[in-house]
């Protein structure tokens, strides 16, 4: 699959996963998942090609038997005598390893289609959907309209056969120059999508925010709702995130962002998510504000682009749509750098910098607050002492404690710096064996032959260098299994 196809599949899962109610609901196509991403697709096709809203897309589509091989209708008023309509056909493949070009009875079905469609005289048998339309372009043709078809083939594979060509050859014989033959496949998309008007928004901060001036470059810092973040990303969906590397997964699985969801969900933490949260970096040519007010600003923004922060704009946009307004409680940080139009590789250089970051390991925050619990381990009954570190740090890094059995202070003996000998190791292994050894006759209730304390001077390391202990695993609770190692 080409990069191209792969930014399409990204488009398409979005759609699905956003116009869900919209598609069951409206669409009527129940739960087969390959429909839905056809339908998405088409869905991307016509508001990418054609800069339609997202309700204007879904009243062209006319998807759903009975439809003439016709995917999505639009039409426009006559103007000069003149109907300009388009016709799309759309198939989308999940793999485009062979066979990837639009098929050739498709093109033939969209023939057939234009050469009934377009007479009021001849009848037709469509789904509803499709005949309202077609009811209304046929009114325009009984008052004098001539038709201008442009037939659109999109899919997210290759241009259609030589076979089809020649079909749509010899059907210009029939129509003449008022039809019109496109093909769109993924590179296009992609292409239409990169050509988009640039983003021209306000922006409606609360509280105090700072403006600065960095090497030429103005910045501007400060705090926004979230209602206001969910509006902006209701407004220009996916166009916010062209310049975003990272893609929204979803929720399901996401461990932050489900965190971000939790948070926002629950109201008495609300308050807290701008401690919690990252923040929002944008992008844009200039931005504009009243310096004359203290507070509260409404700032003008060309070109905005959200480079860092997408993940957060979708997951507080789906929970907007759950939670409703209430959700204005909570608040997120803003980053807005004005950067010259000229300087793309400052802007792909944020856009990297501030998507690289290292993620925390939950177990690794949990290690350095770690405290033993349940009995006391065997290896501290034997002069040895743990010392727990992040997980991927290398052991050489660990000390072993020898506490004394006279009083309450601890001495430690700090890592040297060669390695312990073979018999050192020994002779702990044999220190926390007899100590094991003592305890299960205790509890078995026999006879028990005194024994003094066993006692270990701190090896002696030839030429003033100091030797490293070897590293005892001995369990955190319970009983020991087996021999020890070292």
């Amino acid at each position: 699959m080409s990069l191209a196809a792969q930014v399409i599949d990204q488009h398409v899962s979005g759609i699905v996963e956003r116009q869900t109610d919209v598609f069951t609901d409206e669409l009527r196509l129940g739960s087969d998942e390959h429909r839905r991403r056809s339908v998405a697709f088409l869905f991307l096709v016509a508001r990418t090609a054609f800069d339609l809203t997202d309700d204007q897309t879904l009243d062209g589509i006319v998807d759903g038997g009975a439809d003439f091989g016709i995917d999505a209708l639009y039409f426009q008023q006559p103007e000069d005598g003149e109907l300009h309509v388009t016709l799309v056909q759309g198939k989308y493949k999940q793999s485009l390893d062979g066979g990837s070009e639009s098929p050739e009875n498709g093109i033939e079905k969209m023939i057939g289609a234009i050469g009934a469609l377009f007479d009021p005289a001849q009848p037709v048998q469509l789904n509803k959907r499709l005949n309202d339309r077609v009811e209304d372009i046929r009114s325009f043709v009984k008052d004098g309209a001539i038709p201008r078809v442009t037939a659109i083939a999109a899919n997210n594979g290759i241009r259609w056969s030589e076979q089809a060509q020649q079909r749509i050859l010899n059907a210009r014989q029939d129509f003449g120059e008022q039809v019109e033959w496109r093909h769109i496949g993924s590179t296009d998309l992609v292409t239409l999508l990169q050509a988009r008007q640039p983003i021209n928004a306000e922006l409606k901060l609360t509280g105090r925010a700072t403006v600065e001036t960095f090497n030429y470059r103005r910045t501007l810092t400060g705090r926004m709702s979230v209602a206001e973040l969910a509006r902006l990303t209701d407004e220009y969906d996916n166009r916010l995130f062209e310049k975003n590397i990272r893609r929204y997964p979803g929720l399901s699985g996401n461990r932050v962002d489900e965190a971000v969801a939790s948070t926002l969900r629950v109201r008495d933490q609300r308050p807290t998510f701008y401690f919690y949260n990252n923040g929002i970096t944008i992008t844009c040519s200039q931005f504009r504000h009243n310096a004359l007010q203290s507070d509260d600003w409404s700032v003008q923004v060309s070109d905005l682009q959200i480079v860092n922060g997408g993940q957060t704009a979708r997951t507080v946009q789906q929970v907007a749509r759950d939670v409703g307004r209430e959700i204005g409680e909570a608040e997120v940080l803003v980053r807005l750098y004005e950067l010259p139009q000229d300087d793309a590789g400052l802007v792909e250089a944020i856009t990297f910098a501030t998507n690289s970051q290292n993620p925390v390991d939950l177990r690794d925050l949990r290690a350095k607050r770690w405290a033993p619990a349940g009995p006391e381990p065997v290896g501290f009954r034997v002069g040895l002492w743990l010392s727990r570190q992040a997980r991927g740090t290398a052991g050489v890094g660990q000390r072993i404690h020898e506490r004394r059995r006279r009083g309450s202070r601890s001495r430690d003996l700090a890592p040297p710096a060669a390695p312990g000998t073979v018999q050192e190791s020994r002779a702990l292994r044999r220190a926390v064996q007899h100590d094991l050894h003592r305890r299960s006759q205790r509890s078995a209730g026999g006879h028990r032959r005194p024994v003094a304390p066993a006692r270990r001077e701190p090896p002696q390391a030839p030429s003033g260098r100091r030797t490293r202990f070897p590293v005892l695993r001995v369990p955190l609770h319970g009983h020991v299994d087996g021999p020890l190692s070292a």
